[in-house]
């Protein structure tokens, strides 16, 4: 089986792109970190699939500890710095989903 460019890749944000904090939540662009060469592997990436989502749970949200707005900034923001390394006509990111639920739902 040969990956190409008529695959969608799926990643997961805290821990595949930034760096989870353990037992908290990335709650503005300031707590915000990219491990170690995402935007580059991004990039390339970006090059290979035709679709790259960005699927994320957000429970900080459903615990009130940021708002949506808070959320989309931080996406925003990380969209624009990915964006930085594209070489590619296509966005980034094609589409960032998330799910602000609690754990408990």
């Amino acid at each position: 089986m040969k990956i190409d460019n008529t695959w969608s890749l799926f990643l997961d944000r805290d821990g595949v792109i930034n760096r989870r904090l353990i037992d908290d939540y990335v709650k503005s662009w300031a707590e915000f970190e990219f491990m170690p060469d995402a935007v580059e592997t991004i990039a390339y990436l970006r090059s290979i699939f035709s679709t790259i989502f960005v699927v994320t749970n957000q429970q900080g949200i459903g615990k009130k500890l940021m708002s949506e707005a808070d959320l989309r900034a931080i996406h925003d923001k990380m969209v624009a710095a990915l964006a930085l390394k594209n070489t590619t006509s296509q966005p980034i990111i094609n589409q960032l989903y998330f799910c602000p639920s609690l754990k408990s739902e």
